[in-house]
């Protein structure tokens, strides 16, 4: 549940501070206050080249950082498409290209911009204090911005806020089968539309699963009477997934997962274990979590007296055998990982959720398909025991 304090922004004024405040009953949920915002449109941009050495490097990373209207500074980092033009133009095409283009800050922090060449939509600042007002700002982790389809500058932060949450509940799953709904809705100022989507979290673990999947989400233009259009759009939502959702959940509870999938699972499991990008390491709990799961997951531990050696190095005779786990136990397998352990190059957050989509809404009944000659219940796993799931063992 969401408590807004509401201003009235009939007077706004272009730039102008003011404190906007959102209280939450949930501790998940981290808004950040905008104390001010400012749109500039034509927009004097001066560029410059930073070099920064890198510990353990031999040479330098470049990094193109920007001052704009000779008062907002920001440095682009080395991933950026900013810094990486540098490669194929210099600094004078570059300050060329973004001079007298659209800049939004909040809070002094560059969140989006549009180079001189755009002439796009740009909402005026009445509108972009009601998107504040009425959903918000809020701090969100780097795993959640591909998933929430956010691709602004600000790395730590997202035009975003919660807006309502409804229980969903699934007897068969006991103490883990209660889940939360809740939906959120992006905004961006050079967006006409503000986009609903939906995640979905269980209760026992916290793990979250984030709807990437069209019918479940929306937009809401933002046109007359936008307010009561975000309303009977969470309203349409939550019944969707009051519909869909918590009886694919029943059902994923007795249907097999497939070796393919379980494969798949225990390679992301291995890669962050596995993963070298980061200088600190793999933190110890989330090593030993990883191995868990590995174990739990891998097809090849559990089935190898069962099915002959292609069943495990064929791609396509493996997405059509069943395995030793359900699917609910893979979707918990899956935002398990994601909610977490540290994503690594080859195991992304984004790819974990696709598949935990995947699983939930397996709209075209692709899987019954694949399965329907085998005519054999789900073995029972400690994984669907949420107290069980990664320190016990697994019964074959």
């Amino acid at each position: 549940m969401i408590v807004l304090v509401v201003m009235n922004t009939a007077n706004a004024l272009p730039n102008q501070e003011r404190k906007v405040t959102t209280l939450n009953l949930s501790n998940k949920i981290v808004p950040i206050e905008v104390s001010k915002f400012a749109m500039l449109r034509n927009a004097r941009v001066a560029v410059d080249v930073h070099k920064v050495v890198k510990d353990g490097a031999k040479e330098p990373t470049l990094l193109a950082s920007i001052v704009v209207n000779d008062k907002f500074r920001h440095v682009f980092n080395a991933k950026s498409r900013i810094t990486r033009a540098l490669t194929h133009m210099t600094p004078k095409d570059l300050q060329d290209r973004l001079n007298g283009g659209s800049f939004f800050f909040v809070n002094d922090t560059l969140v989006d911009f549009r180079d001189v060449q755009y002439n796009g939509f740009v909402h005026n600042e009445e509108s972009i204090q009601k998107m504040i007002d009425l959903i918000g700002v809020r701090a969100v982790q780097h795993r959640d911005r591909r998933a929430l389809g956010l691709n602004t500058v600000a790395a730590d932060f997202a035009l975003s806020g919660y807006y309502n949450r409804a229980p969903i509940i699934v007897p068969e799953y006991l103490t883990g089968g209660v889940f939360e709904s809740a939906l959120m809705y992006n905004w961006n100022p050079f967006y006409q539309n503000i986009r609903g989507v939906f995640e979905l979290v269980r209760q026992i673990c916290s793990n979250g699963m984030v709807g990437v999947s069209d019918f479940l989400n929306t937009t809401v233009p933002v046109i007359n009477k936008w307010e009561e259009h975000l309303e009977i759009a969470s309203r349409q939502i939550q019944n969707k997934v009051g519909d869909k959702v918590t009886a694919r959940l029943s059902q994923m509870g007795t249907e097999r997962a497939t070796i393919g999938e379980l494969q798949l699972l225990a390679n992301h499991a291995v890669s962050r274990i596995t993963d070298s990008s980061n200088p600190e390491g793999v933190p110890a709990d989330q090593r030993d979590r990883l191995n868990n799961i590995y174990k739990i997951v891998n097809p090849v531990f559990h089935l190898a007296s069962r099915y002959q050696a292609g069943a495990f190095t064929d791609a396509n005779v493996a997405a059509q055998l069943p395995a030793h786990l359900s699917t609910f136990d893979a979707f918990n397998i899956a935002t398990e990982m994601y909610t977490h352990s540290q994503e690594s190059d080859t195991s992304s957050g984004f790819a974990l959720q696709k598949f935990a989509n995947g699983l939930l809404f397996d709209q075209k009944n692709k899987r019954a398909q694949r399965l329907s000659r085998a005519f054999v219940e789900p073995l029972l796993s400690s994984f669907s025991d949420a107290d069980t799931a990664f320190f016990g063992t697994v019964k074959a």
